[in-house]
């Protein structure tokens, strides 16, 4: 068994041990990681008094941190309203703009035309601001949260803009890939391989499928991160690329194989 079906053994304890790291049950970090983890689709229980607290936190905060809550919500199944997030405020954050826009695209109930406009205008906006080279302000993490959150789009706003976007955005990362198969960083490797994931125009070609097998086996090397939401980005890549069944195929054969036995379960959130 290859060292990404071993990794997936393991994951139910490091997301237990993410999710411990964080002490404030509201705290940003913690709203961070858990907004990481689901949105990479890993397996958590609901957390039910965690809900019924972010759901409370709505009301202040930046636009960034309440679309990250927003979204948290959305991924349980939880509708809160998007008000929170109307009338638009943008232009302070690349990142929180994209935020944003994930939040509301997520939340498409009690669908309004203020909530429509707002999400045309954010889609609009991060496509005038990507650069020519197709990152956005030269950040791995502001690159993901645009691109991931312009895919969710691209079908229904833009979508021959969006795809010439996010084809310049694979493009970019399958060219300043390093030979150890990072990005420079955990965190950045892990950013990267979640664009090539959920981002190519048309699903994972043979390029991509190299570039993801090389940067899962840079993750995949020992890491002793202390901060919970880094520690979170690679988990979730990691979670994301065993669930793709072209990058396991290609894995089994690309790092030495070990045996143990796969875990899958749900992981307390409480």
């Amino acid at each position: 068994m290859d060292e990404l079906t071993r990794w997936t053994g393991q994951a139910p304890a490091a997301v237990r041990d993410l999710l411990a790291a964080v002490d404030a049950p509201v705290a940003f970090e913690r709203t961070q990681v858990l907004a990481t983890l689901t949105g990479a689709g890993v397996p958590l229980s609901r957390p039910v008094k965690l809900l019924g607290k972010l759901r409370h936190s709505l009301d202040s905060g930046e636009p960034g941190q309440i679309a990250l809550a927003l979204s948290v919500l959305a991924r349980f199944g939880t509708w809160a309203s998007a008000s929170p997030l109307l009338p638009l405020r943008t232009g302070t954050s690349v990142l929180a703009d994209a935020r944003v826009l994930e939040a509301l695209a997520l939340h498409t109930s009690g669908e309004t035309e203020q909530r429509r406009e707002a999400v045309v205008h954010l889609a609009e906006s991060l496509i005038e601001r990507q650069s020519p080279d197709g990152a956005w302000e030269n950040s791995h993490e502001t690159t993901a949260a645009c691109a991931v959150a312009l895919a969710r789009l691209s079908r229904r706003c833009y979508p021959i803009r969006v795809t010439a976007g996010l084809r310049r955005t694979v493009d970019h990362l399958l060219k300043t890939q390093c030979a150890d198969g990072s990005w420079g960083t955990g965190e950045d490797t892990a950013h990267a391989i979640q664009i090539l994931l959920r981002c190519g125009p048309v699903g994972i070609d043979e390029r991509m499928l190299e570039a993801l097998c090389h940067g899962c086996a840079f993750l995949l090397r020992p890491d002793d991160c202390p901060v919970a939401a880094l520690r979170a980005v690679r988990v979730g890549a990691l979670h994301a690329a065993a669930g793709a069944p072209t990058v396991r195929a290609r894995f089994r054969h690309f790092v030495p194989s070990r045996a143990h036995d796969r875990v899958d379960q749900l992981v307390p959130v409480e």
